[in-house]
């Protein structure tokens, strides 16, 4: 037995803001084509209004509320069939735990099982293998995952010294993914995840401090390594990534022939969320061939890759 993904969905903030804007935010200490030319990105949806220098009245849930009900539209799955809602966002810090406010948001069963992770750019696979092995239990029929990326809601004023590459590099959102069992042999093939401890990163209490230095270098050693595990059991030339660094991710897929998409440009790096929203317009777009490979990079350090077969 294994599983397929049968749905999936995505929503951002309403407001978007693009490279002039953030220049305007960070008071002009770099330009709008800087911050193209370093990022490869253009613009970013954001919790923040970076414009009016304050929080917006949209919530978290409100944005992954609405990526669960496209995601069970898309899959024509009744609301009451879901068995499990698997949420992961990159602060998490709200109480009830947000799988607990969409279980009440979607009006589930009581007997849904819910569960609520912090995480980073590998959440989405980390994820999909958590589905995968409920699934396989036989417990399970249909899972719901929801990843979210909501590290606007860190910034502020006062600390925008510390946090301001922070807010032109990530986009918030939220991507989900709908799966069930199936008993054909199509669907997720094999996992291999792996963890490493690393200190490209430290987590302060209101903002993340990235040594940006050692990122490109993890990034490049983890998906060659990866790309020399996957190819042992697939010649798929579609390799699916979250979308962190555009610039050696790009290098990276033309070093070693295979085809990926891109959103980094419109959305900014969406963290948990990003690999999910690659899936999401793979999915949406009829892109996924007989069979595809998702792999992911997490700073922390967490990597990993899934092989997926859409046909049998």
């Amino acid at each position: 037995m294994g599983s397929i993904i049968i749905g999936s969905g995505t929503s951002f903030p309403s407001r978007s803001f693009d490279n002039n804007q953030m220049s305007k935010w960070i008071d002009g200490r770099k330009s709008a084509d800087w911050i193209a030319e370093k990022f490869s990105i253009y613009s970013r949806p954001s919790l923040y209004d970076f414009s009016g220098r304050k929080r917006s009245e949209e919530m978290d849930i409100d944005i992954i509320a609405e990526a669960a009900k496209s995601a069970l539209n898309r899959a024509s799955l009744n609301v009451k069939a879901v068995d499990a809602i698997l949420v992961v966002s990159t602060f998490p810090s709200v109480f009830p735990d947000l799988s607990a406010q969409l279980h009440h948001r979607l009006g589930c069963r009581e007997d849904v099982f819910t569960s609520l992770g912090a995480g980073g750019c590998c959440s989405t696979l980390t994820a999909l293998h958590q589905a995968d092995c409920l699934l396989k239990t036989g417990s399970y029929k249909n899972v719901l995952l929801v990843m979210s990326c909501n590290l606007s809601t860190t910034i502020n004023e006062e600390n925008k010294e510390k946090s301001w590459l922070q807010g032109l590099i990530f986009g918030d959102g939220a991507a989900a993914l709908v799966l069930t069992n199936d008993s054909s042999k199509r669907g997720f093939q094999n996992f291999e995840m792996f963890t490493e401890h690393d200190n490209d990163v430290v987590v302060n209490r209101s903002y993340m401090d990235f040594n940006f230095r050692q990122v490109p270098i993890n990034l490049n050693e983890k998906s060659q390594f990866l790309v020399k595990k996957f190819r042992n059991h697939t010649d798929s030339k579609t390799v699916i990534v979250n979308n962190s660094n555009y610039r050696h991710q790009k290098k990276i897929a033309d070093d070693n022939n295979f085809k990926t998409l891109f959103h980094i440009h419109e959305f900014g790096n969406l963290g948990p969320a990003s690999l999910a929203t690659s899936i999401h317009h793979h999915l949406s777009n009829d892109a996924i061939e007989n069979e595809i490979v998702m792999m992911s990079i997490g700073t922390g350090l967490q990597y990993g890759y899934a092989i997926y077969r859409d046909h049998v």
